[in-house]
């Protein structure tokens, strides 16, 4: 008896359940389709053509062997990276739509999916122009599914959705609003880590926030939780964050009547500066009315060490959102930052210094602009005109009108150039009348030290000229004279002759000893007694020196 049961109910299964996966292709697409008990249905599994559809639009029931089979789901990778869909129409009883399904569709701008009751993870990730998303029927929502969606603004989450899976809706730009239902009871990592958002709502049941949830969301600045028992934050990190810091000190977080003091308690929640007793205040956005910069002009001047700064300020002071954005037009040649000291002012500083080694830049100007919009929807902004000018040399001189040297002997000294950050002065232009002579062997970045060398007996004019546009110029007569001049130098081991610091030092000399500095062509320059200990000798010009040191003989280039 229980044989002949057994046998009848494997003749009815067999009677009904026709077809399991069968294989079938219809203009081009390639389905499996399946026969439940007299419900047939069909899985779009792939193409055997390329998709080049701007306007795809999905069947709702193909013709096969004789019968007709409803289309019922999309599976994995079906229509992944493809750039030709715009718009995605699905047939109304379509329920599941695979993993990775139509991800990096990046001309993908709207598809119908209020009746879908399924989505695989990273199904829309990287869709770059998908706007709106209805998941009026989605149970679950995976992980990726809509990730890095940049220009995703409208999500409307299922009551019958009971979590948000890891990484969900991250990098989604332009969310700036998002109502989680109370059927959510958990919020994956990072689910809307680094979105747009400005207002957030959380349903009265959920339990479970995890790490990162809502990381450097950075314009939240109201967020209501409908939950009695705030919900538990799962951080994974050492520096996981439940919310931005500057949501937690210029957002409010709006919680349940009677639930203030749970709030203030509870891990992370503490941390909110404004926590009101209300469910759900009756809310008026304030909008900007005024932002202002001051001062509206900075002048940078080049090779000038500083930065230099301009503060905004928006009103009014309890405005909703009083977040900017900034650009700069024609940054190549400045530093600029945007710096935040408080929800209504801040401040951006500008400086031209990275550039100030630059001996090839034009004469003149550069010119950017600095502009601070409003992110509230009133579209008001204010600039700041920075320029970048170089500076004119007014005063230049060498300091020496003639400086007499010995062959291979050299000589350094400093010129005054006015004002002190007068621009391209690298490019002062040296020459000599006669570089046999004399000529020019060494400048500073700054052009404030420079040197000669003596190359061989003579006269040799040195010439300085600026280059930037000031057309000044100096000149000094470099005299170099024989290296032998009839002086020859003596030495003592006990007494001890050489420059330093721009100085003639003669140490180890004895108490009351002469000490005569003369010229080479044998001039007297300074006389002095010896005090017995070291012992440091200005004069006011560099040069080639004899110094005697009663007997014992040097020559000194300064």
């Amino acid at each position: 008896m229980g044989k002949r049961v057994i046998l009848a109910a494997m003749l009815l299964f067999a009677t009904l359940g026709v077809v399991r996966g069968q294989e079938y292709i219809d203009d081009g697409w390639y389905y499996l389709l399946y026969d439940d008990f007299g419900e047939r249905t069909a899985v779009l599994e792939t193409s055997t053509r390329p998709v080049e559809d701007r306007d795809l639009q999905i069947p709702e029931y193909i013709e096969a062997y004789g019968e007709s089979y409803r289309v019922v789901e999309i599976g994995d990778d079906v229509f992944a990276w493809n750039t030709s869909i715009r718009t995605v129409t699905l047939p109304p009883r379509l329920q599941t739509i695979g993993k990775r399904a139509f991800q990096g569709c990046d001309s993908l701008v709207s598809i119908n999916l209020e009746n879908v009751k399924k989505i695989g993870a990273d199904a829309f990730n990287s869709c770059d122009l998908l706007k709106s998303v209805d998941l009026s029927s989605l149970f679950f929502i995976d992980e990726y599914t809509f990730k890095s969606c940049y220009a995703l603004e409208s999500v409307k989450i299922s009551e019958k959705t009971t979590s948000i899976g890891y990484d969900a809706f991250g990098y989604c730009e332009r969310l700036f609003s998002v109502v989680i239902p109370d059927g959510v009871e958990s919020i994956g990592d990072n689910a809307f880590e680094n979105c747009g958002l400005r207002k957030l709502t959380l349903g009265k049941n959920v339990k479970t926030i995890g790490d990162n949830a809502f990381a450097s969301c950075s314009d939240l600045m109201e967020i209501h939780s409908l939950a009695v028992e705030p919900p538990a934050y799962l951080r994974g990190s050492p520096d996981g964050v439940l919310f931005s810091g500057k949501s937690n000190t210029y957002g409010i977080l709006y919680v349940p009547e009677g639930s203030v003091d749970a709030y203030r308690q509870a891990d992370e929640w503490g941390n909110f500066v404004s926590i009101r007793d209300s469910v759900y205040p009756d809310y008026v956005e304030i909008p900007i009315t005024s932002i202002t910069l001051d001062p509206d002009t900075l002048i940078i001047i080049r090779d000038m060490p500083n930065k230099y700064y301009a503060n905004w300020t928006i009103t009014p002071e309890n405005a909703s959102y009083p977040q900017l954005s900034y650009e700069v037009e024609n940054q190549g040649k400045f530093d600029i930052s945007f710096f935040e000291s408080g929800s209504t002012t801040g401040q951006i500083s500008a400086s031209g210094w990275a550039y100030a080694f630059d001996p090839e830049g034009p004469i003149g100007s550069d010119t950017a602009v600095i502009r601070l919009s409003t992110t509230d929807g009133s579209n008001l902004s204010a600039t700041c005109t920075v320029i970048y000018i170089a500076q004119q040399a007014t005063y230049f001189s060498l300091g020496q009108d003639s400086v007499t040297i010995e062959c291979g002997s050299s000589f350094a000294d400093t010129c005054e150039l006015l004002p002190q950050y007068a621009s391209y002065v690298r490019n002062i232009e040296w020459t000599s009348s006669d570089e046999s002579v004399a000529w020019v062997t060494m400048t500073h970045w700054s052009n404030r030290r420079y040197g000669f060398f003596g190359e061989g007996p003579g006269t040799a004019i040195i010439t300085a000229r600026t280059t930037d546009g000031s057309n000044l110029c100096d000149t000094c007569v470099v005299t170099v004279l024989p290296s032998t001049t009839g002086v020859e130098a003596v030495e003592s081991a006990a007494v001890q002759v050489y420059a330093s610091g721009g100085r003639i030092v003669v140490d180890g000399s004895a108490p009351g000893e002469p000490i005569v500095v003369c010229r080479i062509d044998g001039v007297v320059v300074q006389e002095s007694v010896s005090t017995g200990k070291r012992m440091e000798i200005s004069l006011p010009f560099g040069g080639m020196y004899i110094v005697n040191v009663n007997g014992t003989v040097r020559k000194v280039v300064l």
